[in-house]
This record gives structure tokens, C-alpha cells and sequence, in this order.
């Protein structure tokens, strides 16, 4: 349940408290999405973002052929193509952007800025044609889920990444899957033992107008857009944190604790230890087992 309702989705259980004049405004409010805003949005989309991503795909073919000015054209319409879509201490090269993670679209938000190199699985379908064509840069690490299965394979890219003083700073997203907003979860420590500077990135997204989660579970790509396209709106704060390198004697593991603690200070959203792959993994028995120790205790004490 959200903490606040945004008068978007009402609850899937059965409804504990009717309210006649709060109905009314929830079926307003479906109107104004729908009948306003989603023709209105669709039409910019298709004017707009449509031409944009056509525009990004034509230069990346054409960049293919042009190899002195191919660098500058794909920064060009890198750039391009996210300020269209999203209309701000960012990472140096050499180094690694990391923030938490809610949607796909946490890269819009951020590539507006800068260029990014960014790491990522292979998707298919219409979200895959366009990281395709956005990605084909060489610079990018695109992965199969097989070839994340070994951390040792990946791992050894990025560290020849940042050594490249042509090649433009890695992103990552060290919870490894995308997250609501009501917590920052388990890092995992892959981004922080290659090396270089941690430019860390607070995403605090206001779930007021409209919620960016994306869970791949519940819903397609296809989906997922039509419900930030009828949403209220995207409202976003990005907070650029000082940069960050591990200490004399500092574990990595530490080290990927104290960068997520301070994410979650300053884009104001909890901290807590949970791997962010639990909702698609069974919970472990040593987990439920603590848990049912906590209590046992409390019902004892009681």
C-alpha cells in the first residue's frame, strides 16, 4: 500500500471503507487521465519521441560508416535523444555513476546531463530495438544472463573500461534489479572492485503524481508505458553526491554499505539490507529461521 494515495490504482483487496464523494473524484480523475492526457501525450510521444527515436536510429547506422566523427555524432545523438525524451559532481571518465534503481527510465533522467557507458542484461522485444539502437556503441556492456552468472567475465570488462581515458563513464545499478521507491536495497559489490571513483547518484522520485516502479514480474514493457503515459506526471529530484574511494583497510563490501547509506540519506528513502532478487527467488531457510527467533523472543519476553 502507498503511503499516500495518488488517486491512481485503488487497492486490490476488497474495499474496507467506501466513500460515495471519493469515488466520484477517483472516476474523475480516470476520465481526465484517460480522455485528456493519454490523447494529448500520445500525440507528443508520436510527434516528438517517435521522430526522435527514428532520428537516433538513422545516426547510429550512419555512424557505423563515419569512424573519425563516429564518437562525436554518437555522444550528439545520445544527448539528443534523451533531452527530447525527458526535458540537471557528475561522473568523470575514468569513473562510476552508480544510484539506486526504480525504472528503465532512471537513465533518461540522468543521461540528460552527460553520456553515459552503461552496463545492463539484453532485453528483447520493443524495449530491446531501442536499446540496440541507443547502445551499439561498443562502449556499452550488454550482457546475456548467462554471462552475468559469472561476476569474474564482467567484472574484467569494466575494469578495462575505465581504464580507457576515451570511453565515457560507466553507469550502474548496484541493486541489479529495479526497486520501488520506498527503499534502497542490498548493493551488490561488482561496481565498487574495479577501481576508480564512485560518483554516487540520489533518485528520489515524488509518488504523488504518478509511481516509476516498474516490476517486470507484474507487467510488459507495453504495459508499463501506458501507465506513465496516464499518469499525473514525473516528478523527480536528483541529488549529485561527492565523489567517493574506498579507504586504506576499508572492505569492499563496506565500502558499497557506506556509498548505499548515503543514496538513502539523501534522496530520503529508507535503508535496508534485503537483496533486491528476492521477488523472484524463493526466501532462504536461514532467513525465515531468523526471523522466527527475533519473534520467539519478543513473545517470551512478553
Amino acid at each position: 500500500e502507498l503511503s499516500s494515495w495518488n488517486l491512481l490504482t485503488r487497492t486490490k483487496k476488497k474495499y474496507q471503507f467506501k466513500d460515495f464523494r471519493l469515488t466520484l473524484l477517483w472516476i474523475l480523475g480516470i476520465i481526465i487521465r484517460y480522455a485528456l492526457f493519454l490523447p494529448i501525450r500520445y500525440k507528443y510521444i508520436k510527434c516528438l519521441k517517435l521522430n526522435a527515436i527514428f532520428c537516433v536510429i538513422s545516426l547510429s547506422y550512419l555512424l557505423r560508416l563515419l569512424f573519425r566523427l563516429q564518437r562525436k555524432l554518437h555522444n550528439f545523438a545520445y544527448l539528443t535523444t534523451f533531452r527530447t525524451l525527458a526535458r540537471a559532481n557528475r561522473a568523470k571518465v575514468g569513473g562510476v555513476c552508480v544510484t539506486n534503481h526504480a525504472s528503465p527510465l532512471d537513465s533518461v533522467v540522468l543521461s540528460r546531463d552527460r553520456c553515459y557507458a552503461m552496463v545492463g542484461q539484453k532485453q528483447g522485444g520493443l524495449l530491446g530495438i531501442l536499446i540496440k539502437s541507443i547502445m551499439y556503441n561498443k562502449s556499452h556492456l550488454l550482457f546475456e544472463r548467462s554471462e552475468a552468472n559469472d561476476r569474474k567475465a564482467l567484472c574484467r570488462r569494466m575494469k578495462e573500461h575505465i581504464k580507457d581515458d576515451t570511453l565515457n563513464p560507466l553507469l550502474i545499478y548496484p541493486e541489479g534489479t529495479c526497486v520501488n521507491s520506498t527503499g534502497v536495497l542490498l548493493f551488490k559489490k561488482g561496481a565498487f572492485e574495479i577501481g576508480g571513483t564512485i560518483y554516487p547518484v540520489a533518485l528520489e522520485y515524488d509518488l504523488m503524481f504518478g509511481d516509476i516502479y516498474w516490476n517486470s514480474l507484474a507487467k510488459g514493457w507495453l504495459k508499463y508505458l501506458i501507465g506513465i503515459f496516464t499518469c499525473w506526471g514525473l516528478v523527480c529530484n536528483v541529488h549529485y553526491l561527492p565523489p567517493a574511494k574506498i579507504k586504506p583497510n576499508e572492505t569492499v563490501i563496506a565500502f558499497a554499505n557506506r556509498v548505499k547509506t548515503e543514496i538513502a540519506k539523501h534522496g530520503q528513502i529508507p535503508n535496508l539490507p534485503w537483496d533486491g532478487q528476492l521477488k523472484r527467488l524463493n526466501v532462504k531457510k536461514s532467513f525465515r529461521l531468523k526471523e522466527q527467533e527475533f519473534y520467539s523472543k519478543i513473545l517470551k519476553t512478553e
